[in-house]
C-alpha cells in the first residue's frame, strides 16, 4: 500500500542513523579531545586528534584548530598546507584571516597576506586589529626592499642537539650560556628522574670575530641546589652577578626568580631578590651603571603575560618595582633585556608587529624608551629570537630557534649595522643652561673630527646640518663652561633618526 513502510525498510533506516551516530559520535569526540588539549596549550598533543576529525570529515572546525596548534609549533608549512585544504574563500570571520595572513607572513608571503588584508577591508568585514595588522605588514614589506647591513651566522664549537640559550658575553672575556644537555642522573647517578636539567656553561672565544669558541665547560659545578638556570648578567655595582634560577625540587613549571651571588659555589653565596615574592621573576639587565635592574615579571599590575620591570638601587636596597609602561609592555610575553649603551633590546612575541614567534626589539633611553624598533631579517624571522649580547658596539650573540640550527635553540653571532641617512636640517637645545645668541659651537663626529662650527640663534637652538642618523656626535663649547646638569642636546626627528649627543 503506497505511503508505508514496511518493518524491514523501518529496521534498515534505524540501523542507517545509529551506524551514521556511531561514526559522527568518535568525530565530534575526536574535535572536543583536540579543542581541549589546545586550550590547555598542549599544542603537539592536540595535532593528532585534530587531524583524524580533518581527515575524516573535513570539518571546518578541526581543520583551523589543527592549523592553528601547527602554527603555535612553528610547524608553518603544515599550517598553511592544512588551510589550502580548508579554502581561503571559508575563512569567513576577521580573526581566522589574520590568522592566515600571519601564516602566509611565517611562510615569507608578505604580499599575499597584504592582499589577504586588503581584501577583508573592502569586504567591510575588518575591526580595529585588522588594520593593525595591515600596518604590519606594510612594514615587513618595507623592511623586506631595506638593506640593514646585518648578517647573522653559526658558532662553531658552541651548538648541539640540545637547547643553547642566554648567551652573555662578560667584559673579562667569558661567554656565559645555558644548556640542557646534562640529566638530574649525571649529577646524582642514584636518581631516578632522567629530566633535563638547564645548567651555565662558559666558554671563550676561539676567534677574534666570535664566530668560533673554545670547548665550553660546566660553570659552578659543585652545586647541589637551584640547577635551572636561567640568564645570568654581571651587576656592575656591586661586581657581582644576578642570576635567573628555579629551585632543584621544584616542577618544571616552577616559578623562577633572580638571585645575587659572587659565582663562589657556595649556597650562602646565593642571596634572592627582595621582590621574588610568588611570581616569575628572571632575565635581568643594568643601566645608570648598575642602580637601576630590569627584569622580566608576570607580577600584577601589568599589561600582559611578562612585563618589563625596573627598581633601582637606593642606599644598599633595592626600590618596589615599577612597570615601565604601555610603550615598552603588551598584553603578551617581554622578554630577555639587554641594555647596551643608550638602548633597551627585548623579545616580544606580540602579535600586531614583526614576524611571528619572538622577536626582537629596541628602545632608545635617549627618547624615554617613547618609540620601540624591530632588528628586522636576518636577526628576526618567524621562529623565536631572542636573549641578545654584545661584544662590542656592533657584534653580539642572539639565540634562535630557526630550522637551519643544530637543535632546539642554537646561538648565533650577528653583526647589526643599521644603515645611516643624511639627515638635512637638526635641531638641538641645551638643557637646564641659558647660554647668549651667537655662542658658538663645535660638532665632532664618533671619531674626534669636527663635521661643524655653529652658533647658538636667536631662539637659544643650535641648527645643524648634514648630519647622519645612528652616529655618535659630541657638542663642544669652546668658551664657556656648562654645569653637568646641562646635558647634551635633544635631537628633533625627522622621520626615525637617533643620534646621541654628548657634551664636552
Amino acid at each position: 500500500m503506497a505511503g508505508k513502510i514496511s518493518l524491514m525498510q523501518l529496521l534498515k533506516v534505524t540501523v542507517s542513523l545509529v551506524v551514521l551516530l556511531l561514526i559522527a559520535i568518535p568525530a565530534f569526540s575526536q574535535i572536543k579531545k583536540g579543542q581541549k588539549l589546545f586550550e590547555k596549550g598542549r599544542y603537539s598533543e592536540a595535532i593528532k586528534p585534530l587531524r583524524k576529525s580533518f581527515s575524516n570529515e573535513n570539518s571546518f572546525e578541526a581543520g583551523i584548530l589543527l592549523a592553528k596548534s601547527y602554527y603555535k609549533i612553528q610547524e608553518y608549512q603544515e599550517a598553511y598546507d592544512v588551510i589550502s585544504v580548508i579554502g581561503e574563500e571559508n575563512l569567513r570571520t576577521a580573526d581566522n584571516r589574520r590568522f592566515y595572513a600571519d601564516v602566509l607572513i611565517a611562510n615569507d608571503d608578505f604580499s599575499g597576506a597584504y592582499v589577504s588584508l586588503v581584501e577583508l577591508i573592502s569586504e567591510n568585514q575588518a575591526d580595529e586589529k585588522s588594520f593593525l595588522w595591515l600596518d604590519k605588514v606594510s612594514d615587513l614589506l618595507a623592511w623586506d626592499t631595506l638593506t640593514t647591513k646585518s648578517t647573522v651566522q653559526t658558532v662553531q664549537g658552541i651548538n648541539s642537539f640540545y637547547n643553547e640559550y642566554a648567551p652573555y658575553f662578560d667584559a673579562s672575556g667569558d661567554l656565559w650560556f645555558v644548556s640542557d644537555l646534562t640529566t638530574v642522573q649525571t649529577v646524582f647517578p642514584n636518581s631516578y628522574n632522567n629530566q633535563s636539567l638547564h645548567l651555565y656553561y662558559r666558554t671563550k672565544l676561539q676567534k677574534g670575530d666570535g664566530s668560533q669558541v673554545r670547548k665550553p665547560s660546566w660553570a659552578m659545578e659543585k652545586r647541589d641546589y637551584y640547577y635551572h638556570d636561567g640568564p645570568i648578567t654581571k651587576w656592575p655595582a656591586e661586581d657581582s652577578y644576578v642570576l635567573t634560577l628555579r629551585d632543584i625540587d621544584a616542577p618544571v613549571d616552577g616559578l623562577i626568580g633572580l638571585y645575587f651571588s659572587k659565582l663562589t659555589g657556595t649556597e650562602e653565596d646565593i642571596v634572592p631578590f627582595k621582590y621574588n615574592e610568588k611570581y616569575n621573576t628572571g632575565h635581568a639587565t643594568f643601566m645608570n651603571d648598575g642602580t637601576r635592574m630590569i627584569f622580566a615579571s608576570d607580577r600584577p599590575g601589568g599589561f600582559g603575560q611578562m612585563d618589563l620591570w625596573y627598581s633601582d638601587w637606593k642606599d644598599g636596597t633595592w626600590s618596589p618595582p615599577v612597570n615601565m609602561g604601555p610603550n615598552i609592555n603588551t598584553p603578551f610575553n617581554e622578554l630577555f633585556p639587554t641594555f647596551n649603551d643608550t638602548r633597551l633590546y627585548f623579545s616580544s612575541d606580540r602579535r600586531d608587529k614583526g614576524y611571528g614567534g619572538l622577536d626582537i626589539y629596541f628602545s632608545s633611553n635617549l627618547f624615554g624608551f617613547k618609540e620601540i624598533e624591530n632588528l628586522r631579517a636576518p636577526i628576526n624571522g618567524p621562529y623565536d629570537d631572542f636573549s641578545l649580547t654584545f661584544i662590542n658596539s656592533e657584534n653580539g650573540y642572539f639565540t634562535s630557534n630557526r630550522k637551519n640550527g643544530e637543535g632546539g635553540d642554537d646561538i648565533y653571532l650577528f653583526s647589526h649595522k643599521p644603515e645611516q641617512k643624511n639627515v638635512e636640517k637638526t635641531t638641538l637645545k641645551i638643557l637646564n643652561a641659558s647660554l647668549p645668541p651667537n655662542t658658538a659651537i663645535e660638532i665632532y663626529d664618533s671619531y674626534g673630527d669636527l663635521v661643524q662650527s655653529t652658533a647658538i640663534n636667536r631662539d637659544g637652538e643650535i641648527i645643524a646640518e648634514n648630519l647622519k642618523s645612528r652616529e655618535i656626535y659630541t657638542l663642544k663649547v669652546p668658551d664657556v663652561k656648562l654645569p653637568e646638569s646641562a646635558l647634551l642636546g635633544i635631537m628633533t626627528r625627522n622621520g626615525h633618526v637617533y643620534s646621541k649627543f654628548n657634551q664636552s
